[in-house]
């Protein structure tokens, strides 16, 4: 009988970040515009209308076990809502190669200022937090 220990290595979000745009240069360095972090939105109006933000979520992954395929889940929580899920998605070992980040276009409804905070989860644990703040000013009349 072998009593010796498996060893599994674990995956770790190592990024994840909103963004316009992002590229790959040849060296394997990546180019990112537009990051997202803090938006403002003013109007006219004394309360801040819902809003739809497109963006690319990006997440990154690092593992020591390249042939492990992850479920990859983000969702989005804001104050006063039910969590939503923008992305399922697989990560790392996936079709017979080695996929260690993932990129996709999402909506969001921005339903008024505060924190939104993006949830990533690698096979249903919580593996990372991203948090989005969006203010409000109200513009005064010319």
């Amino acid at each position: 009988m072998d009593n010796r220990l498996t060893y599994y290595a674990k995956a770790h979000v190592r990024f994840m970040f909103l963004c316009d745009s992002i590229q790959q240069g040849d060296d394997r360095q990546i180019d990112v515009s537009g990051l997202v972090s803090d938006l403002l939105f003013t109007d006219l109006t004394e309360k801040m209308q819902p809003v739809d933000l497109d963006a690319l979520l990006v997440v990154g992954i690092h593992t020591e076990d390249r042939f492990r395929r992850y479920g990859l889940t983000v969702k989005v929580e804001e104050a006063g809502r039910p969590e939503e899920v923008l992305l399922y998605s697989p990560i790392g070992f996936v079709d017979g190669e080695f996929l260690p980040i993932k990129c996709q276009r999402v909506d969001i409804k921005l339903h008024g200022p505060g924190t939104f905070w993006f949830n990533a989860y690698l096979d249903d644990a919580l593996a990372a937090r991203y948090p989005l703040t969006v203010e409000y000013a109200q513009m005064s009349p010319s």
